[in-house]
């Protein structure tokens, strides 16, 4: 408005309804309704001076729509409420339905009106049309005692059936040292193998970086299995978790 009132020199040629529109496309028209009423309750519908003035004003606020930025102000807000205004941005929004953002720096409700037809926003209305939400599919419901019981003894069920005890890489760590000086448990070792139709492979160390290691580890550990597992059932100083764990027939289910 400062810059059309440079140009026209007077801002109260320009009607002050303008001043509340967010679209300028809006503006223009408010400005020649506004003419054209003073026109016909004149008397002069026909009024050369004011259809001119009319043109020169619109003409003016034609120029300047590329100049004005327009804000997301609450109007917008309420009647689009699925649009949220991006965070430090007077005029970006972002949209809840399609995620897209935009700018109505522009146009205002126009630039809106825009969005709402674009083939993102139109498809993800469409899939929205179409599809349940996944709240529809639980109901709120307050069981008594009787089945708070029931639920509490499946879930301790499932609790005792887990094997937590079970420390996986202090196994593996102690299974290796075992054969890493030793040549006897190698050669011990290899024969178990060769009993249980299993070819040997030598057992790979369980370096630093464990999280990265443990997985090849355990992979060479299974290869070998039942040759591990008949060596250290036949020791008589087998370590305690080393041997409760070949004992378990679930042992190799676990690895």
């Amino acid at each position: 408005m400062e810059m059309m009132k440079n140009v026209v020199g007077n801002t109260s040629d320009i009607p002050s309804n303008t001043l509340d529109f967010v679209d300028l496309q809006e503006a223009v028209l408010a400005v020649q309704d506004t003419y054209k009423l003073q026109e016909v309750s004149n008397g002069f519908p026909d009024n050369i001076a004011n259809v001119s003035h009319v043109n020169t004003v619109t003409h003016i606020l034609l120029l300047n729509m590329a100049k004005w930025n327009c804000s997301f102000i609450a109007e917008l807000q309420r009647d689009f409420s699925f649009l949220k205004k991006v965070a430090g941005s007077l005029n970006c929004v972002k949209c809840d339905k399609c995620t897209a953002e935009f700018s109505v720096s522009h146009g205002g409700r126009s630039d809106v009106n825009d969005h709402l037809i674009t083939a993102k926003h139109r498809s993800s209305e469409e899939a929205a049309a179409s599809s349940s939400k996944i709240t529809q599919f639980f109901k709120n419901y307050d069981g008594g005692d009787t089945e708070l019981v029931i639920a509490a003894k499946e879930a301790i069920f499932a609790f005792h059936t887990a094997k937590h005890d079970l420390n996986l890489e202090s196994l593996v760590v102690k299974i290796y040292k075992i054969f890493l000086h030793l040549y006897r448990t190698v050669t011990q070792l290899k024969e178990f193998c060769t009993l249980v139709n299993v070819e040997y492979k030598k057992l790979l160390s369980h370096g630093s970086t464990r999280f990265l290691s443990l997985l090849s580890v355990v992979e060479g550990i299974l290869q070998i299995f039942d040759g591990l597992k008949s060596y250290f059932l036949s020791q008589d100083q087998c370590p305690l978790a080393i041997k409760k764990f070949c004992d378990d027939e679930r042992g190799e289910l676990y690895l």
